[in-house]
């Protein structure tokens, strides 16, 4: 009766209930119909007394299995599990070629070829394997990003073999067979619906149309609030279900989102050659040629509406405009209404921390980094206060320096930019943070200098008194 409580409720071959046999291994909660494991009504009798599921055999040879799939009796040896195609998910667990590609399908890191794959239908095999996996990734503490984890490792002529695919017993199922359609995707609007839709869930207003930095940045924003970084490569995002209808992509390096979002946008194909080209511009690197002395937000002298769209050049005079000292940011939070309006958005330099990510391999002791929230505590003094920035923890404003900006803080930026680490600001962004930060930035830097006058007038004074008093203290040698 023991055993008979941990059974599960499920056929392991149908996933479907009803009247159910119990695997007679004290240590299997696995149950079938009798039709599922070749028997029928007549021939129970057949039956041996303590009968056990093939879950304990060796699909290959028989032999005691030590390797075993979630969703299927199908199970290994150690020895016969080295030639088969197996998906590793725990140590002896994991996914056969055909639930494999079920989860594949159901996750929706692959494309079905057949409209009858219906994962929403509870009449189908395939509705109900999926409810079943649903409580077998609750149970292991399964992840999505896991499945795209394991799935990359794999080689090329493996993917190929896999990819597209769909299980013998569920092409049994399938009627009709649907041709590939190579159609553009479908322009609603000022951008396409797949992006549309994304945008609407997420709760964005889409009745004003939106620049593709936007959306990236959103997107952003998106990866960062559902931590999508990718587990093991850290310069890639992994698409949920809801990236995945926009990028078609099981993962994305995160310094391409803009430019996959292009084909999204009612522009077309004909603008894209030049955007990118006026892009290049806006992102000329200031080391080279006479783009070492720019200064100006965009390479262009006739800056058009549309330019404020483009990446900003990361150069220490446009992150002045918009750099907050340790000794501003603390001036801020005198003004709490406004703090995190003026903070977001900006750029800080921190040093000293333990985070790992942010810690320096070089002789560079603090980075330039932008906020992008402001954690509030329920201390007002601005020791618990946290700003977070790209993918790094709370950042305590104890932690930021009070330094000037220079072009090796702007060239260490510009090369995280380049790798996908951190988004890099628009035109538009940098000039609307310079105008809400320009008269708190212009106070703070009068009264530094005034306190650097202050220092002059001291110092000239002390020297004045020294030639007016020529004489040693006694104790001073």
């Amino acid at each position: 009766m023991e055993r008979e409580g941990k059974a599960e409720d499920w056929c392991f071959v149908c996933k479907d209930g009803g009247d159910l046999l119990l695997c007679d291994n004290r240590n299997c909660s696995k149950v079938y119909h009798l039709e599922c494991v070749g028997y029928d009504r007549e021939t129970t009798s057949q039956i041996e007394d303590d009968w056990t599921c093939e879950c304990h055999s060796c699909s290959s040879c028989k032999g005691a299995s030590e390797v075993h799939c979630f969703c299927c009796p199908t199970s290994f040896c150690k020895n016969c599990i080295k030639s088969v195609k197996f998906v590793h998910l725990r140590a002896n667990k994991g996914l056969c070629t055909d639930c494999w590609t079920l989860v594949r399908l159901a996750e929706q890191l692959s494309v079905s070829e057949y409209k009858s794959v219906d994962f929403e239908d509870r009449d189908t095999h395939e509705c109900l394997f999926k409810e079943y996996w649903e409580i077998v990734k609750k149970e292991e503490g399964l992840r999505r990003g896991d499945l795209v984890a394991v799935e990359e490792p794999y080689s090329s002529k493996g993917r190929r073999h896999m990819r597209g695919t769909t299980p013998t017993r569920v092409v049994k199922t399938l009627q009709d067979r649907d041709t590939k359609s190579n159609t553009f995707k479908l322009i609603t609007s000022w951008g396409s619906k797949p992006l549309i839709e994304f945008l609407t869930s997420i709760g964005v207003d889409i009745t004003t149309q939106l620049s593709q930095c936007d959306v990236s940045s959103i997107i952003l924003k998106y990866v960062q609030e559902r931590d999508l970084i990718h587990p093991i490569k850290k310069k890639k995002i992994i698409c949920d279900r809801n990236l995945h209808l926009i990028f078609k992509k099981n993962t994305i390096p995160l310094n391409q989102i803009d430019a996959l979002l292009g084909p999204h946008f009612s522009h077309g194909n004909d603008t894209q050659r030049t955007n990118n080209e006026k892009k290049r511009c806006l992102e000329s690197d200031p080391q080279n040629g006479d783009a070492k002395h720019q200064k100006a937000l965009s390479c262009s002298q006739e800056k058009s509406p549309n330019d404020k769209a483009y990446f900003a050049s990361i150069v220490a005079h446009n992150m002045k405009l918009v750099y907050l000292r340790k000794s501003l940011v603390e001036d801020l939070l005198e003004q709490p209404e406004s703090f995190e309006d003026k903070v977001v958005g900006s750029f800080v330099k921190v040093m000293e921390t333990e985070s790992r990510e942010i810690r320096s391999k070089g002789k560079i002791s603090q980075q330039l980094l932008q906020v992008t929230a402001v954690k509030k505590m329920s201390s007002t003094d601005g020791s618990s206060i946290g700003l977070n920035v790209w993918t790094l923890p709370d950042i305590q404003i104890s932690m930021l320096s009070d330094s000037d900006i220079t072009e090796e803080d702007c060239q260490d930026l510009r090369e995280k930019m380049a790798k996908g680490l951190f988004q890099r600001p628009t035109v538009e962004e940098i000039e609307k943070k310079a105008q809400i930060l320009h008269q708190d930035i212009r106070k703070d830097w009068m009264k530094r200098e005034l306190v650097k006058l202050q220092n002059l007038i001291d110092r000239a004074n002390e020297k004045g008194r020294r030639s007016e008093y020529p004489f040693e203290i006694k104790g001073k040698r």
